[in-house]
């Protein structure tokens, strides 16, 4: 056996080496099948179906809501944002907005449905529309009230307080309903800072203490800044024609032709009613004769009419009904015994019963009287309350006012310098309690005419409304403007439009 192909030790171990053959080939012959029938070539693309990411963004195209597009796990593939219309629910390859069946996976040829499922006529749904969010801020464009605006703090549409449908962002009167034109403000027509519904007038320029209408106390259609008789209705400047300019209308005057007050129904003051007016009246407490100057008779000229006169040949005095009294105390030293002086204490003269001279009958002697013959006060030394009785003072401080009181190119509002000479005018207004002041407004050349003449207007009436706010009534101050037509230089040069931007003032007795 030794000396056999195999060498086997003996016929045992022959044997279990041709029965281990078989077996070896038939295992082997096993194993070949069976990795033949594994088929390795066709299970290559289902593992890659399985494992497939076609946008790199680690979800796999079978569970990628936006294969195409890279995404996030959190958002199903998607970028955070993507309409609803853009993805695919299903993930069959087909867009939500183009898929019949968006969230059953089916085919391009069936219009996103699987094969057996009947095709419909793609309707908009509820749900659809309300996933469908425009300007991303997490409200679908069918609770959206500004789909296309993203909102603020889960409101729908960015903050609008005064609900006016202009924003706050871009309202310039956020608080206040306005419109588109006028980015969020009420229209202001007449420019006079009354804005909307508030301005009572809109086409008239008025004031916000008037609603934005003209003041117009009389009625007669003549704003009272520009109405030099705010109180009486008339048709010229305001005023009711008035033949002897002594400022009672013709209709309410009783001396039509005669200037006179308006105490005296137009007519010259008469105090004692003797038809001699006081002016010419040597006696205007007491009733007398033309003849006599206003005077009653007085033969004695001792004072007492002759009337009262129990001497009227023999100068007396009142105590003594118009006899000499019989005490010669003469305790002024005029010459005159106090028995006859109607003055005592005052040194006068004969022929004014012992009391000094006053001619014009203003309880001012002519001596101390700056204007013996006509009547005024102590306070501005028995003359007339009249402007005119100062002119230095007032030229001064009228020209300061002019040279002084001035505005910023296209602006009304005063500057700190012009409040201090608008007060002194305010000061001089208040030494002469019966004067007015006419206010007037001018601008230079640049912009348009009307425009020009709306600003004048409002440089006079702040200058007149800061005068009036000092204690001064309005029905003393008249306010005018004359826009860029009446220039008192060149408006070709810088210097010469400063000089035209100006207001121009003129106190004078009514």
């Amino acid at each position: 056996m030794n000396n056999s192909l195999f060498n086997f030790k003996d016929d045992e171990e022959r044997e279990m080496f041709f029965i281990a053959i078989p077996v070896i080939a038939l295992f082997a012959l096993l194993g070949y099948w069976l990795m033949k029938g594994s088929t390795p070539e066709a299970s290559a693309p289902t593992v890659a179906a399985i494992v497939a990411d076609t946008d790199a963004d680690g979800v796999t195209d079978d569970a990628d809501q936006c294969v195409n597009i890279a995404g996030s796990i959190a958002t199903l593939g998607c970028p955070a944002k993507v309409a609803w219309a853009d993805r695919d629910n299903d993930t069959d390859g087909i867009r939500n907005g183009i898929d019949s069946c968006p969230e059953t996976k089916g085919t391009a040829d069936n219009n996103g449905c699987a094969a057996k499922t009947a095709i419909t006529t793609k309707t908009t749904t509820a749900e659809p529309i309300k996933q469908l969010d425009t300007d991303a801020d997490g409200i679908s464009d069918s609770e959206d009230a500004c789909p296309t605006v993203a909102g603020f703090n889960g409101n729908p549409c960015p903050p609008d307080t005064d609900a006016d449908g202009v924003f706050d962002a871009d309202d310039k009167c956020p608080a206040l309903a306005g419109t588109t034109d006028e980015q969020g403000c009420p229209p202001d027509t007449d420019n006079d800072g009354v804005l909307g519904s508030a301005d009572q007038c809109p086409d008239k320029m008025g004031s916000a203490l008037s609603n934005g209408c003209p003041t117009d106390t009389d009625g007669d259609g003549f704003d009272d800044m520009a109405d030099k008789c705010p109180t009486v209705a008339g048709t010229v400047e305001g005023c009711a024609a008035d033949a002897d300019a002594d400022g009672v209308p013709d209709t309410s005057d009783e001396c039509p032709a005669n200037v006179g007050l308006a105490v005296n129904a137009g007519c010259p003051a008469d105090a004692d009613g003797d038809g001699v007016i006081d002016a010419n009246d040597r006696c205007p407490q007491q009733a007398g004769t033309e003849a006599n100057q206003g005077c009653a008779a007085d033969a004695d000229a001792d004072g007492i009419a002759d009337a009262d006169d129990q001497c009227p040949d023999t100068a007396g005095v009142a105590s003594s009904a118009g006899c000499p009294s019989v005490d010669t105390t003469d305790t002024d030293g005029d010459g005159i015994a106090d028995g006859n002086d109607n003055c005592p204490s005052i040194k006068g003269v004969e022929t004014n019963s012992g009391c000094p001279t006053d001619s014009d009958g203003d309880g001012i002697a002519d001596a101390d009287d700056n204007c013996p013959a006509i009547a005024g006060t102590i306070e501005t030394l028995g003359c007339p309350v009249n402007a005119a009785t100062d002119t230095d003072e007032i030229k001064r401080a009228l020209d300061a006012a002019v040279n002084g009181v001035k505005f910023n190119s296209s602006s009304a509002i005063l500057t700190a310098r012009s409040r201090e000479l608008l007060r002194t005018v305010s000061g001089l207004m208040k030494k002469y309690p019966e004067a007015i002041l006419e206010i007037r407004g001018h601008t230079d050349s640049s912009g348009n005419p009307e425009k020009n003449m709306q600003l004048s207007m409002q440089r006079a009436r702040a200058c007149a409304s800061f005068i009036a706010a000092q204690g001064i009534s309005l029905d003393r101050l008249k306010a005018y403007g004359y826009g860029d037509s009446q220039p008192i230089a060149d408006n070709a040069s810088p210097i010469g439009r400063e000089q035209n931007r100006r207001v121009e003032f003129d106190l004078s007795n009514p």
